[in-house]
């Protein structure tokens, strides 16, 4: 059995951030006015940042609209990394599979997810493309995720790798993915392969 990689898309691939912004900014000005800059965010769930009930309650409103899944672009250099990764690490023995969790509050997350991995990185991509909502059912080395804590109702068998972002700086003790330079992606694997 070959080792997996296993990579989340939001905030790892994909900038949740950009897509969550942008809908607040066109449909949710309120909010919009009251998050912080898009690279200082301290809190994981966006809607958190706002300490206004009302207007927090209207924050988690962005999440449920059908487009927002649709519309985020790619983080910086993550499609030429995320083919890169796949060559090495076949060149390697291992294996790479995109680990996202589709949102429970926005149906269209599922199909969105799909298309923008079939948009982005190809076709043939969306073979590899596993959307649960616990990321502990699936099998693999070490899985890159942005979330600080990666909870599931199951033993993990990956190693968590934490893709970098304002809101996890705080977190320590854990191997860092900074971005997706060619450098970042050759210590990923080699990470790896030393597990």
């Amino acid at each position: 059995m070959y080792p997996i990689i296993l990579v989340d898309m939001d905030g790892v691939i994909c900038d949740f951030v950009h897509g969550f912004y942008e809908i607040a900014r066109h449909k949710f000005p309120d909010v919009y006015e009251q998050l912080p800059e898009p690279n200082k965010l301290s809190e994981f769930y966006i809607e958190n940042e706002i300490k206004d009930p009302v207007i927090k309650q209207r924050a988690t409103k962005i999440i449920e609209d059908p487009q927002l899944f649709y519309m985020l672009p790619p983080i910086e250099n993550a499609v030429s990394g995320m083919k890169y990764l796949r060559n090495l690490a076949t060149q390697n023995g291992m294996d790479v599979f995109i680990c996202s969790a589709p949102h429970g509050a926005n149906k269209d997350s599922y199909k969105a997810k799909a298309e923008w991995v079939g948009s982005f990185l190809g076709h043939d991509w969306m073979n590899r493309l596993m959307l649960v909502r616990d990321k502990t059912l699936c099998n693999g080395a070490v899985l890159v995720d942005d979330r600080p804590e990666v909870m599931g109702s199951y033993k993990n068998t990956w190693e968590h790798v934490l893709f970098r972002q304002s809101y996890n700086e705080h977190v320590i003790g854990k191997i860092v993915m900074p971005n997706w330079s060619d450098e970042c992606v050759e210590c990923l694997v080699e990470y790896t392969l030393g597990l």
